[in-house]
C-alpha cells in the first residue's frame, strides 16, 4: 500500500499530500483533516499520525498515490497545474529510433 496521497478537496479545489491512513469511506472520497496549525498539519502528515475524533471530514476525490514524500511532492505541483495524475507516469528514458538497412544488389 502506498503510504501517500494526494487529493483533491471538492469543497475549496485544492491540492494536497496526506497520509494514506486519513482516507475513509468505501471508495475513498473522504478525508480527514487535522484542526491544527499549518506547522503542526505538516508534522502530522510527514509522521502518518493516525486521525482523532475531532478531526474535520472532507469530500476528497484521490489524484495520485505515492511511495514517499518526495514523489508525492512531484506530484503535487503536477497537480496544481493538471488534476489528470491517475494517468501519469515518470518520464522514460527515450528509445532510440531503429532504421531500416537498405540492401544493395550488386550484378
Amino acid at each position: 500500500m502506498l503510504p501517500f496521497v494526494v487529493v483533491e478537496f471538492l469543497d475549496s479545489w485544492t491540492v494536497d499530500i496526506i497520509p494514506r491512513n486519513w482516507l475513509t469511506g468505501p471508495e475513498e472520497e473522504e478525508c480527514h483533516w487535522p484542526p491544527s496549525s499549518t506547522v503542526n498539519v505538516d508534522r502530522c502528515v510527514r509522521e502518518g499520525r493516525d486521525p482523532q475524533e475531532d478531526w474535520t471530514k472532507f469530500q476528497v476525490r484521490v489524484l495520485g498515490k505515492a511511495v514517499n514524500g518526495k514523489a508525492a511532492r512531484t506530484k503535487l505541483r503536477k497537480a496544481e497545474v493538471t488534476s489528470d495524475l491517475q494517468t501519469y507516469k515518470e518520464p522514460e528514458r527515450a528509445k532510440r529510433k531503429k532504421s531500416k538497412t537498405n540492401h544493395v544488389i550488386q550484378s
